[in-house]
């Protein structure tokens, strides 16, 4: 991911979580940084904000259903998804 690219969607989210956004609305902007590096065929993109995603908060069902959509690509994202179902 590229630093400048990754420094900016840092900063929005640092914005939203500043400005009092909800969990819902931080859930859509991690979403849609996931369905951006997606978009542009950057896999290494889609695993580190699925995984900041699921750090952020690991219980969040829009992250945990967009996990078991992503791990069947990415094999890194199975312990994510293998958790929740235990």
């Amino acid at each position: 991911m590229g630093e400048i690219h990754g420094l900016s969607c840092s900063l929005q989210l640092k914005s939203a979580e500043n400005q009092g956004a909800s969990d819902a609305d931080k859930s859509r902007i991690y979403k849609a940084l996931v369905v951006n590096g997606q978009s542009m065929h950057r896999n290494e993109e889609i695993l580190h904000w699925m995984k900041q995603w699921l750090s952020w908060k690991p219980n969040d069902p829009y992250a945990l259903d967009e996990c078991r959509r992503q791990s069947r690509k990415f094999f890194e994202l199975k312990a994510y998804v293998d958790v929740d179902s235990a």
